[in-house]
């Protein structure tokens, strides 16, 4: 980048010198900025580890027919259709389900009790 006035890279008057001084200082202290924030760049980094689950937060879950749903597939890849095999699920796969209700109760302390 350079400045000139009719074709000349000075002004010729004192004044001219002033502002052609002026500006290149200015070029010149912009880019030492920017070699300083180079220079003096740091990059923050910081690690956050959060342990989140039904049991450490005080966290309810009311699991019903309309918000829990469980699929199960089956697939033969002998390329034949199966089709008495799939009809007839219930002879070869038994399927078992156990409630729970588990919780704890948090003391005066703020402790979980069981």
């Amino acid at each position: 980048m350079s400045l000139s006035y009719k074709q000349s890279k000075t002004f010729s008057t004192s004044i001219g010198g002033a502002i052609t001084l002026t500006a290149k200082l200015g070029i010149l202290s912009f880019f030492l900025s920017l070699a300083n924030n180079i220079v003096t760049y740091q990059k923050t980094t910081s690690l956050k580890t959060v342990f989140r689950g039904a049991n450490t937060d005080n966290q309810t879950s009311q699991l019903t027919l309309d918000n829990f749903d469980l699929a199960i597939g089956l697939t033969f890849y002998d390329g034949l259709s199966h089709t008495y095999e799939k009809q007839n699920l219930h002879k070869y796969v038994k399927l078992e389900y156990t409630h729970m209700n588990f919780g704890f109760v948090v003391n005066a302390d703020g402790n979980k009790v069981p």
